[in-house]
């Protein structure tokens, strides 16, 4: 998790002494996800050179991730069979580069609740950072690359028994909840932090970026993910409108980081 540790101030630094788990068994199904829980609300991450699965659940998972990889694979399993009866919310990240990888790894902070894969395509170094934002409950998604322009991807979202998502301002995605099944609503923000989106039927492409940003919130606060991002505006970039998204992103990785160190 190099590619942290470099963004973090030496402040930060302490927080970040335990190792991170080097994951070493590929991702081929979901037995092989990596488990995302915070305050509560578990998510599972299953992440190949290809594509980004993650499924999230409205929880309660009070069980805290293991820091071993053989402990990490029996806690996922154990987690498989309860949460398969709840409803899940699914987001996929599909990789465009079409570039045959030649390097990929993957990793996890368990005590801090960060994921992060490496992935080496074509000349390009990609890394993807996932966490939870402990004021917001977002689920952050935070793409870069090491070259200009070498990050192409398509962003969907589904529900199982909910209609294909409705696409909003170009760069949003919104699945309502129903109230009448209890059925969870879902709502994505893509944001690009050079280039622009391109909406594709019931999902979202971005073309030959350098870094961006994928926010899902789901369940209760699902609804309120605009308002949530201009309160992480405010907070991690105030007096600018619109906000600088690297300053964001800077800010809510320090902010779990720091929450991770004041944990019990």
């Amino acid at each position: 998790m190099k590619a942290i540790f470099a963004i973090l101030s030496a402040t930060l630094l302490p927080v970040c002494a335990n190792d991170p788990v080097e994951i070493r068994s590929p991702a081929l199904s979901w037995q092989d996800s990596l488990p995302l829980v915070t305050d509560g609300r578990p998510a599972l991450v299953l992440d190949t050179a290809a594509e980004i699965r993650l499924r999230a659940y409205p929880g309660p998972w009070k069980e805290k991730v293991p820091s071993t990889e053989p402990e990490i694979r029996t806690q996922v399993g154990g987690m498989l069979g309860p949460l398969s009866a709840s409803p899940c919310v699914g987001l996929e990240i599909g990789f465009l580069s079409g570039e045959k990888p030649t390097e990929f790894t993957r990793s996890i902070l368990p005590a801090e609740g960060v994921i992060e894969s490496v992935c080496r395509a074509g000349g390009a170094k990609i890394t993807r950072t996932l966490l939870t934002d402990k004021e917001t409950g977002a689920i952050f998604i935070h793409l870069l690359a090491d070259k200009p322009g070498a990050l192409s991807f398509r962003v969907s979202l589904g529900i199982e028994g909910a209609a294909p998502p409705e696409i909003r301002n170009r760069r949003e995605m919104i699945i309502p909840p129903d109230e009448k099944t209890g059925r969870p609503g879902a709502h994505v923000r893509v944001v690009p932090f050079e280039s622009d989106v391109t909406p594709d039927g019931s999902s979202i492409i971005v073309r030959g970026e350098g870094e961006a940003m994928i926010l899902l919130s789901h369940g209760a606060e699902s609804a309120s993910l605009g308002t949530a991002f201009e309160r992480l505006g405010n907070r991690h970039d105030p007096g600018h409108s619109p906000s600088d998204p690297i300053k964001i992103w800077h800010g809510v990785l320090e902010s779990r980081m720091k929450s991770a160190e004041n944990s019990p």
